[in-house]
C-alpha cells in the first residue's frame, strides 16, 4: 500500500486519540485516573458524528447515554402548551451533556436535545458506565460532583438574569455561553433568556 494510505490512517487514529484525551482531561479535573483507568474509559467511548439539526435525544424516550462534545454545539428544549419551543440550555465544546433528570432517575425525558451545527461526539452508554462504576469505585463521586457543578452553573445563571435587564442578560450570556453566542440562532438565545426575538434584535453589544 502507498505511503499516503498509511499517512491517512495514522492521521485518523491520531485525531481520534486526541479527541478521546479531551474526555479524559475533563474527567481528570475531578477524578484523577491512572493509566489503566484511562485506557478502560477510552475503550468504552463511542465516536459519533451528527449532522446539523439532528436529535441526540427525543422527548418521551428513556435517556441511557451521556455525551461529550469534541466539536459542535447542542441545545435542550421542549414545547409549551401552545406549541412554542422553549430552549432550556446550550451545550458547548469540551463538556459533557445529557438530560440529567431522565438519566439519573431512569425516567422518560421531558426534553429534546438537538445539534445546532455538525457535531463530533463521544458517547458513553449506560452499560459502559455501569462497567466503569464497577471497575473505578470513584466514578460515582465524579458523577455526583459533575452533576452538581452543571446544575449549579445553570441555576446561578438563571438567578442572575431574573434580576437583570434584557441588555444585561444578553451581555452575561455572551460571556457565559461564548460559543452559543456566536453560533446559535438568535431565536433560541431569545427563548433561553426569556425575551422576544424582537427585543433581542434591538440589543447591541
Amino acid at each position: 500500500m502507498s505511503n499516503l494510505f498509511y499517512k491517512i490512517i495514522y492521521a485518523f487514529f491520531k485525531i481520534n486519540r486526541l479527541g478521546a484525551m479531551k474526555v479524559i482531561t475533563e474527567i481528570n479535573k475531578i477524578l484523577k485516573l491512572d493509566d489503566d483507568q484511562i485506557q478502560l474509559v477510552k475503550s468504552h467511548l463511542i465516536k459519533v458524528t451528527l449532522s446539523k439539526n439532528n436529535q441526540f435525544l427525543k422527548s418521551d424516550s428513556r435517556n441511557d447515554k451521556i455525551g461529550f462534545i469534541e466539536r459542535g454545539l447542542l441545545r435542550s428544549y421542549s414545547y409549551d402548551d401552545v406549541g412554542n419551543e422553549i430552549t432550556h440550555d446550550f451545550f458547548q465544546e469540551g463538556s459533557f451533556f445529557t438530560d440529567l433528570n431522565s438519566y439519573f432517575n431512569n425516567s422518560l425525558s421531558k426534553v429534546f436535545i438537538e445539534t445546532l451545527v455538525e457535531c463530533d461526539l463521544y458517547v458513553l452508554n449506560r452499560t459502559s458506565i455501569d462497567i466503569l462504576k464497577n471497575k473505578i469505585p470513584e466514578w460515582v463521586i465524579f458523577e455526583q460532583i459533575y452533576r452538581a457543578q452543571i446544575s449549579m452553573c445553570l441555576l446561578d445563571f438563571q438567578r442572575k438574569i431574573i434580576h437583570s435587564s434584557s441588555s444585561d442578560s444578553f451581555t452575561l450570556f455572551s460571556k457565559s455561553y461564548n460559543q452559543a453566542f456566536n453560533s446559535a440562532p438568535k431565536k433560541h438565545i431569545a427563548s433561553f433568556l426569556g425575551v422576544s426575538p424582537f427585543t433581542l434584535s434591538r440589543i447591541k453589544i
